[in-house]
């Protein structure tokens, strides 16, 4: 009888220890998945008008899709384009303007702006890490035309 019990306590501990090892087998395994996704952000890029006149924002792009033209009044802020970057996080990424054919801003008067549209250093990056987004903001103003 005694041997008996032993056996089933023995049986008992060999399967909490099989329970335990497949769970943090799963654990593990979990952890691995997560960590490998690539991440993905969000870059939201505005054109901030502070001239005294209405602009026109005429964005081209490889993808004949994505073509746009946006009229933006004096004093108002204007979101022209948003992407969707893979394998980029908040932390390691860099704001650059590649990927437009065609970034040409006017006033109401057909000025076109002087200011290098395509110069990052024109543009205000803010980036919201707990929304894994980046803001990048042109401001234009009477003095770019």
């Amino acid at each position: 009888m005694f041997i008996k019990h032993l056996n089933v306590v023995s049986v008992h501990k060999e399967t909490i220890i099989m329970k335990n090892l497949l769970i943090a087998v799963l654990v593990t395994l979990s952890a691995i998945v997560l960590t490998s996704c690539d991440p993905e952000i969000t870059v939201v890029r505005f054109v901030e008008n502070n001239s005294s006149s209405e602009i026109t924002v005429d964005l081209s792009f490889l993808s004949e899709d994505l073509n746009s033209i946006t009229t933006i009044s004096s004093g108002a802020t204007q979101e022209i384009f948003t992407e969707a970057l893979g394998g980029v996080t908040v932390r390691n990424y860099e704001h650059e303007t590649s990927g437009f054919v065609r970034f040409v801003i006017t006033n109401e008067e057909g000025d076109m702006i002087t200011k290098d549209v395509l110069d990052v250093a024109n543009w205000n990056v803010e980036t919201l890490r707990n929304q894994s987004r980046v803001d990048a903001t042109l401001i234009v103003e009477d003095g770019d035309f």
